[in-house]
């Protein structure tokens, strides 16, 4: 499984959070976010569990776009710990 979060963009008021972000998350791989408040980190958990949506870029699940038709399938294969 892998996960791609590709050119995102998202910005709460007039703090940008994210700008042309790209990450790659494969199965297995265990990853350490540490940045201080208000950065960003749970944000990004939230992307990929689609309960926020990017203003620009695409979130994939093992190929799979995540959108409002396929997110509870994906939430069936991505954990988090917040």
């Amino acid at each position: 499984m892998k996960v791609e979060l590709k050119h995102i963009d998202l910005a709460f008021n007039s703090k940008v959070l994210f700008n042309d972000f790209n990450l790659t998350i494969y199965s297995g791989q265990k990853m350490w976010i540490s940045a201080p408040s208000g950065a960003g980190k749970s944000t990004l958990l939230n992307l990929v569990a689609g309960f926020v949506q990017p203003h620009n870029g695409s979130i994939y699940v093992d190929k799979l776009l995540l959108n409002g038709e396929n997110v509870q399938k994906i939430r069936q294969y991505v954990g988090m710990i917040n």
